[in-house]
């Protein structure tokens, strides 16, 4: 219910303040208290009352001048009046508090007055922290101490694996708020911290906007959600000690022409962050389902080579391998993917030696017919090969002007390449011909172009059709490097963002406007979109079926790329055998059990990453079985659906075309105990216990129970681990 609005005026020093009672915004079991501040005051969640809140959305550098609240049927309108008294700038500001479904949306709309610029605009709460409250989000690594953790329980359960050498911390515990900030997907980049060819094997990333926070004691728990939907450009994460939650955003026009509008949603659900995901799929599914079902069936590991000698298919199969990502050196030179040539008709790959369109279409074929699946590479951000600055002067526009990728980059596509900030700090970038003034350069000494100029999308839009009229039997399209999304374009103005000092064009809008285009056209011939997200941000995920990321053998790519993936197939990368051998066989399979992901497997050819070895082979065998059983894996998003009991041991639930199935990992000796909450709806179930090693499953004793009733049950494990599957019968 609305609580009627009586109006006052008071004056405060330099302030006028237009304020009334409190506002309430009631939505059933949710509601939240606007104060006559303009800020929240409370919020209330099925009787857990989080007191002493406060939030509000304030501009760096900016004062409060005027507030004015106002009420329209169920909606509390707060518009602010701001001023910097150092540039003389003015703003205005207007935040919206009303329903929304089982949420309260708290949207903001932020108007400039003055010469556009840009400055960090902060959505803040404070939820005062206690024993019982913990936060969690969609993190690469909990910003926790664990040395600081007294608690030797939460020790345990918050350190992942049983092995001293190896500090991951597991990313499904909530933990005591701390005092840290966490980049959404990537740093924003800065002229002098850029971050070039930005690589995510740091913790402090969070690939979903969303912060958590529980009440463990009252069982219930707050979520604020950044609304996906919105342009978001850069965002970063702050906590406190003390309860403060600060979202800010980067980059965005301050200007009286294009007003800067975000939202986010105020969500309650029990003390456990999977029901706030739960929310978050249920309101953005586009961003977590599949365009393309067909990606469901794709999960298994992966391999990254051009190798079209014969293989042992069945071996390969028993390792659980799917997908291969076909390296790329097919090409002749970045970006030039297939060529527009006849179809028999060769060309020099960049790995050397020649293809056709022909060879490449019989080799998806050949891996169909065998069991597998092709991905073609794609690239949306990087071409040429050597490019030379000089070719700039003497462009070459011709129908062969494609054999030289100088000559086709200056000749045709010079409009869309990038330039380097004059201020930007280039000191300790990985590519040296990279100069202020100049071009971005990068792999193979290519150079970096913005996919939203239209002589760029419109050739890398005809390179895809190519491919699906040429190549009918791969499967798709895997993109590479999203780290470039980070970049901006100083030629070209998009009219919503700023970036050294002035107008720009963003590759995160470039990105989606590209994408509306190319999915389109993918998906409408039946084909799937995989990527390589170096930038872990699930709004760039639109369009995406699935997830092959190049540094999944870091902690915080697997942890963050997880979140990403609840719905979608998600391969990662293993660099070479020695992964396996660092913390031991058993301990790297697991935690790709644990997290429902799949790694490469040794492959012949494959490049930077694993190949064939006896020893390592061996691994892959035995876990092969264990693997499969995640094809077509979704994370069970509800409350507490598995809950290990008694055995030191980490479990997570996934829902399979077949049933469930439970990961039980890095356990100690002797057997788990475990709750299967999810299995509340009752029933009649059978359940199969399978072993690293072993080919075949044991059959533990049926589950009977009633609707409501939580099964309890007890789980012998081997080598740290045993995967159940568990199906109605």
């Amino acid at each position: 219910m609305m609580k009627r609005l009586v109006r006052k005026t008071v004056w405060w020093t330099g302030m006028l303040v237009l304020c009334a009672c409190s506002a309430e915004i009631d939505n059933g079991a949710l509601s939240v208290v606007v104060a006559p501040s303009g800020k929240i005051a409370s919020i209330a969640y099925n009787g857990t009352v989080f007191r002493n809140v406060s939030g509000t959305v304030r501009l760096d550098g900016y004062e409060v001048r005027e507030v004015q609240i106002t009420k329209n049927a169920d909606t509390v309108c707060v518009s602010k009046q701001l001023a910097d008294d150092g540039s003389g700038r003015k703003a205005r500001m207007v935040e919206r508090f009303f329903p929304s479904g089982e949420a309260v949306r708290w949207s903001c709309e932020v108007t400039g007055d003055g010469e556009p610029c840009s400055v960090p605009i902060r959505m803040e709460v404070t939820v005062p922290a206690s024993d019982s409250t913990g936060f969690w989000t969609a993190w690469g690594r909990p910003q926790v101490a664990l040395d600081e953790i007294t608690d030797e329980r939460f020790r345990r359960e918050l350190k992942l694996m049983r092995v001293s050498s190896n500090d991951w911390l597991n990313p499904l515990v909530p933990v005591p708020f701390a005092d840290a900030v966490y980049h959404y997907g990537a740093p924003a980049v800065s002229n002098r911290n850029p971050q070039i060819a930005y690589c995510p094997v740091s913790g402090d990333v969070i690939s979903v906007p969303v912060a958590v926070v529980t009440d463990e004691r009252r069982g219930n728990g707050i979520s604020f959600v950044q609304a996906l939907d919105d342009y978001i450009q850069d965002l970063s994460l702050e906590t406190s000690r003390e309860g403060r939650i600060v979202f800010s955003r980067f980059h965005h026009r301050l200007a009286a022409s294009n007003p800067i509008r975000f939202s986010c949603d105020i969500v309650g659900h029990a003390a456990d962050w999977r029901e706030s995901l739960a929310w978050i799929c249920g309101r953005y599914p586009a961003y977590f389902e599949p365009e393309n079902p067909l990606a469901r069936t794709m999960g298994g590991t992966g391999a990254y080579t051009t190798h079209d000698v014969d293989f042992d298919a069945e071996k390969m199969k028993e390792m659980a391998f799917s997908v291969n990502w076909r390296a790329s050196f097919d090409f002749p030179y970045m970006g030039m993917f297939l060529p527009p040539v006849g179809r028999h008709e060769t060309w020099t790959r960049f790995g050397g030696g020649q293809t056709s369109q022909a060879r490449m279409a019989e080799y998806a074929a050949e891996m169909k017919e065998r069991g597998f699946y092709v991905l073609n590479y794609f690239n949306v951000t990087e071409f040429g090969a050597s490019v030379d600055p000089e070719g700039a002067s003497r462009p070459v526009v011709s129908s062969e002007a494609w054999k030289n990728s100088n000559d086709y980059l200056f000749g045709v596509l010079k409009e869309a390449i990038l330039t380097v900030p004059d201020s930007m700090n280039l000191e300790g970038c990985i590519y040296p011909k990279t100069r202020n003034g100049g071009m971005f350069f990068t792999w193979g000494n290519g150079v970096v172009l913005d996919c939203g100029v239209p002589v760029y999308a419109d050739f890398l839009l005809e390179q895809a059709q190519r491919h699906l009229d040429e190549v009918p039997e791969a499967f798709g399209f895997c993109i590479d490097r999203m780290d470039w999304l980070r970049m901006f374009n100083l030629k070209r103005d998009d009219g919503r963002s700023w970036f050294d000092g002035r107008p720009a064009g963003s590759l995160v809008l470039s990105w989606n406007g590209f994408m509306d285009r190319f999915a389109e056209k993918v998906h409408g011939a039946g084909k799937v979109i995989f990527v390589n997200n170096h930038t872990k941000r699930v709004d760039l995920l639109r369009h995406a079926d699935g997830i092959f990321d190049e540094f999944t053998h870091c902690e915080s790519a697997l942890n963050a790329t997880s979140f990403t993936a609840l719905k979608k197939p998600f391969l990662g990368w293993t660099p070479s055998v020695e992964e396996l051998r660092t913390d031991g066989p058993d301990n790297f399979f697991q935690k790709y059990l644990y997290m429902g992901a799949f790694p490469m497997c040794p492959f012949p050819g494959n490049d930077h990453s694993i190949r064939p070895d006896e020893w390592g082979d061996r691994q892959y065998l035995d876990y092969g079985p264990l693997m499969r059983l995640l094809v077509g894996r979704e994370w069970v998003l509800e409350r507490e659906p598995v809950r290990v009991v008694s055995g030191d041991a980490k479990a997570n639930a996934f829902r399979t075309p077949e049933g469930y199935v439970f990961p039980v990992v890095f356990a100690g000796n002797g057997a788990v105990r475990l709750e299967l909450g999810v299995l509340r709806e009752g029933g009649t179930w059978t359940v199969e216990v399978w072993y690293p090693g072993e080919k075949t499953p044991e059959t533990l004793p049926e589950i009977r129970n009633a609707a409501g009733e939580v099964p309890a049950l007890e789980v012998p494990v081997s080598r740290g681990c045993a995967m159940l599957r568990v199906r109605k019968g």
